[in-house]
């Protein structure tokens, strides 16, 4: 996510808020795409939404030139501060 976010920075997410496009979402790897992919179980990637399609978020790393297909149930939370 740089410049935006950079490895060791510590953020706090929001839980509750639904996120709208241009939010940076923390989200559950395994959930990506069709059904669940156990081999990302326990891994977290934060991205930037940039668009819904099908009822899926499409999320976008800003260091990243290809999207991905997130549904709902696998956003943990959307980014509500970068501590500095």
């Amino acid at each position: 996510m740089n410049p935006t976010l950079f490895s060791g920075d510590t953020f706090l997410m929001d839980r509750k808020r639904k996120p709208v496009i241009g939010d940076i979402i923390e989200y559950d790897k395994s959930f990506e795409k069709s059904g669940v992919n156990y081999s990302w179980k326990g891994q977290y990637v934060i991205h930037r939404i940039v668009s819904f399609q099908q009822g899926n978020y499409v999320v976008l790393g800003d260091n990243n030139d290809f999207c991905e297909l997130i549904p709902p149930d696998a956003v943990i939370g959307v980014l509500s501060e970068r501590i500095l």
